[in-house]
């Protein structure tokens, strides 16, 4: 269904579309939306309307913290002139650049390193999949002070995709942060010690392996052709950086190099930013479990830069959604314990804003329909987030956060409980 056809379907209409939308995934990625993707996408086709009714339809959606991929590339042909999917991550950019630009040579690199993939190359994988230049070798071994892991030597982009891969694909949740990132292939029962190979692999293990190679067969060609056939352009830039350069600013690069500003001001642009999980949503006040932390300094600018108070520097941000576990709810969760994560809990006490502190919608209250209201919150519902402690899984309640005179459908007010994946 094409955006025109979207615009003028009934919601009974729209929702039966929604239930054949294929939901893409280029990575298995931590974080990734698997129980709320298409209810995200139903939000984010709703922006695409509003933004076509006033006047602005638009040619740019951008995917600010891509991860795995899956809702940059899940958005259906057409809808938009451009996709851009962005990702500071050295190995998930390289990954998508192989898929796009050497689809082939991955696989067969994932089919090599497959005849060897073990416990031990997955460390060595988890620990230098990123080492795209010295300044990042030294980066990571600063913060991660493991010596016998880290390697001395840069890793060309080609490797890093396949490692990444491997990664993403071994742990059972996707996670990729040194420390953090387990192998989960080795599961072994009895039987398995009998029958291991020269590389101490038993047959589940192997058989795992296998699959894993087989996925890959099917799904690179498939990321290949979406990438192609919708425009996409792979950045991998500091977040702050993509909205100067998108929104025609002068910025800089991963390489520290200065760019003039880009013309990209007159174009209609709807971002999507799904940051990693803060401190404030893990058990803890712990960082979540990716090579970047996203701490709560950074989701307090993050507000502020949405909010346009600092449009001199950015740029002004006219619609957006955004996905995130709410710091108000984490804050009002553990208030009561002052000295329970003190540190996150005052970080968060400073990081109120009007932005954040709008109350979920409210069927019965219009103040949402009122054209002078620019943003819009919505709690989507209570998630697992995949990463456990000593007290068990951790749990948050995710938002999404609108601007440009968003308005939900009549059942706006639905509630997940982590199962459901259409609004």
């Amino acid at each position: 269904m094409r955006l025109y056809d979207y615009k003028y379907s009934p919601i009974s209409d729209r929702r039966k579309w929604m239930e054949t939308v294929k939901i893409s995934s280029g990575l298995g990625y931590f974080g990734g939306k698997q129980f709320i993707g298409k209810y995200l996408m139903n939000r984010l086709f709703n922006m695409a309307v509003r933004m076509e009714d006033d006047g602005n339809k638009a040619d740019i959606f951008i995917d600010a913290f891509t991860g795995g991929g899956k809702i940059g590339l899940s958005v259906p042909e057409g809808w938009f002139n451009t996709i851009v999917i962005n990702d500071l991550d050295y190995g998930v950019v390289s990954y998508f650049e192989a898929c796009r630009d050497k689809p082939d040579k991955l696989i067969k690199l994932i089919e090599e390193i497959g005849v060897c993939m073990c416990k031990e190359l997955f460390n060595v994988f988890v620990y230098n999949r990123c080492n795209s230049s010295a300044s990042a070798i030294r980066k990571i071994k600063k913060d991660y002070n493991n010596e016998d892991w880290i390697s001395d030597e840069t890793v060309e982009p080609l490797l890093a995709g396949a490692m990444t891969y491997w990664v993403v694909q071994s742990e059972f949740n996707g996670c990729t942060a040194p420390g953090k990132a387990n192998y989960s292939l080795n599961i072994q029962d009895k039987s398995d010690k009998e029958n291991e190979d020269k590389y101490g692999r038993g047959k589940h293990e192997r058989e795992a392996i296998k699959n894993i190679i087989e996925l890959a067969k099917k799904r690179i060609p498939k990321v290949h052709d979406i990438i192609k056939r919708r425009n996409v352009i792979i950045e991998s830039l500091d977040y702050r950086e993509l909205i100067k350069k998108y929104n025609g600013k002068p910025y800089r690069d991963l390489q520290g190099t200065e760019h003039l500003e880009e013309k990209m001001d007159e174009k209609n642009k709807l971002w999507y930013f799904d940051p990693p999980y803060h401190p404030a949503t893990l058990s803890g006040g712990k960082n979540a479990p990716y090579m970047m932390a996203f701490p709560i300094e950074m989701v307090d600018e993050m507000t502020r830069i949405l909010h346009n108070d600092r449009m001199d520097e950015f740029g002004e941000i006219k619609y957006f959604v955004k996905s995130d576990y709410n710091p108000k709810y984490r804050y009002e969760e553990e208030y009561d314990e002052p000295d329970k994560n003190i540190k996150v809990l005052t970080g968060l006490k400073k990081s109120y804003h009007d932005f954040d502190v709008l109350e979920e919608n409210d069927k019965n209250s219009t103040r949402y329909r009122d054209k002078d209201i620019d943003y819009y919150v919505e709690c989507i519902g209570d998630f697992g987030k995949g990463a456990s402690d000593n007290e068990g899984k951790a749990q948050g309640r995710e938002y999404i956060w609108c601007r440009g005179n968003y308005q939900g459908e009549e059942s706006s007010n639905w509630k997940s409980n982590g199962t459901e994946q259409l609004a």
